[in-house]
């Protein structure tokens, strides 16, 4: 079997870098430094060279949209729009809401912390297109978990801007690996919808656009992963059982007969 080329193994670095859990980067990262150094120890500074790493790193927080958590920077013309700032204003009421400051300024660590969150209102095309992104992880490896909330919202004003357009999509990533190891990355394309407001008013229609994302959120991505975890045992979990054991005899489902077995064997003891 050849042996591995570099350029091989930094495809495969690669890979593994940019599908870590949340708030796993590092550690994955070290893992690769072991792996790699028991493996091939002359490639290590090749293969894992720190521009190589960092160019990974910025791709993987663009992609996650972990970036806004480092730097969120108001762009040119955005402090004299007064729908973006009718956005912000109503953004910050929901992060209030939906992420309290009591969590948010809670110490991430790769121990065990709190909720770490943050929004970025963009102008596309002045007057026109919007964006909103928002991020929030919370890393608890102490407890075995881990878990992102990303979301990104376009916004398409008319000409009049009494009325917009809003569609978006909520990625989802959670990891959790006690006595296991178990990751659940989910996606929701939501919209699009309208909003208006009749008489053109910016924070009106804002308030109607986030009211909008927040109904989305809990409904169609909340309430769907609720229903999808409550019936997990009796629909998905039972599909992946044999339907006939190696003993030949169907599962009794019906929890009844195995009291009644226990029952029997628990008086027989006595």
């Amino acid at each position: 079997m050849p042996a591995t080329s570099d350029d091989e193994r930094k495809n495969i670095v690669q890979k593994i870098l940019l599908s870590s859990p949340p708030g796993q980067f590092d550690l994955i990262l070290a893992d690769l430094k072991i792996i790699l150094s028991s493996s091939s120890p002359a490639s290590v500074e090749n293969v894992l060279s720190a521009d190589f790493i960092d160019s990974i790193r910025k791709e993987y927080n663009l992609k996650t949209s972990r970036l806004i958590l480092e730097n969120v920077n108001a762009e040119e013309g955005e402090e004299d729009d007064a729908f973006a700032n009718a956005l912000k204003r109503a953004m910050d009421s929901y992060m209030l809401k939906n992420f309290p400051p009591n969590n948010n300024t809670s110490k991430t660590t790769t121990t065990g912390g709190g909720v770490t969150s943050k929004y970025k209102v963009s102008i596309k095309t002045p007057s026109t297109e919007y964006e909103i992104v928002t991020y929030a992880e919370r890393i608890h490896l102490k407890n075995y978990h881990a878990g992102s909330w990303n979301a990104k919202w376009t916004i398409s004003l008319n000409s009049t801007g009494s009325e917009a357009v809003v569609n978006g999509v909520v990625s989802i990533h959670s990891h959790t690996f006690e006595d296991g190891n178990v990751q659940l990355l989910s996606s929701h394309n939501l919209g699009p919808a309208s909003s208006s407001s009749r008489s053109g008013d910016p924070v009106t229609l804002a308030m109607g656009i986030v009211s909008r994302i927040g109904h989305w959120e809990r409904e169609d991505v909340q309430g769907i992963l609720g229903e999808m975890y409550d019936d997990m045992s009796g629909g998905m979990l039972k599909s992946l059982r044999r339907v006939m054991p190696v003993m030949r005899t169907r599962m009794e489902w019906n929890v009844v007969p195995h009291r009644m077995v226990k029952t029997l064997m628990e008086r027989k003891e006595e």
